[in-house]
Order: structure tokens, then C-alpha cells, then sequence
């Protein structure tokens, strides 16, 4: 990807989310868990791991960025949906 950011003269990141765009949301079924170190927010559990789940011959670059960006999102709304902490 750095190389054709490189030619285009645009992001890496740009490619990346190019890439993710062409992917149906869902990712076709490519879940992603975040939770590479443990869980840390809302609820704390070291044992918790991150995990690509639905991974196939069939799933492409674009699904594995795509279902990183949705599996943050949706942590980050989980977080942000949390109501342990008073207003």
C-alpha cells in the first residue's frame, strides 16, 4: 500500500480506506475482536483476546481493514455507551 500511496502521491491511508470501501459492510462475515492485550474498557477481563473470526480464501485485503475498522468502532460505542460513570 505504501508504494502505490507513493505513486499516487496520496496516504497510505487513503489506499487503505479505498480498499475497505469496495467491502460490503460486515465485511462479508470477517469479524474482528480488538481486544489484542485483554479488555480493558468497560469491562476489565486480561482473558478476553482479540481474534479475526470468518476468515476464508475468499476474503481479500480490503475485508481485513474493514473489519479492523468496524470492530474499533464498535468498541469505541460500546465505550462510549458505557453509563458507569455519573453525568
Amino acid at each position: 500500500m505504501t508504494q502505490e500511496a507513493e505513486e499516487r502521491g496520496i496516504s497510505p491511508y487513503a489506499v487503505a480506506d479505498g480498499l475497505a470501501s469496495a467491502i460490503n459492510p460486515g465485511s462479508d462475515g470477517l469479524i474482528l475482536l480488538p481486544h489484542f492485550t485483554g479488555k480493558l474498557s468497560p469491562d476489565y477481563n486480561l482473558n478476553i483476546k482479540g481474534v479475526f473470526w470468518g476468515g476464508g480464501l475468499d476474503k481479500r485485503k480490503g475485508h481485513f481493514i474493514r473489519s479492523i475498522l468496524e470492530g474499533v468502532a464498535y468498541m469505541l460505542k460500546e465505550n462510549f455507551d458505557c453509563k458507569s460513570i455519573p453525568e
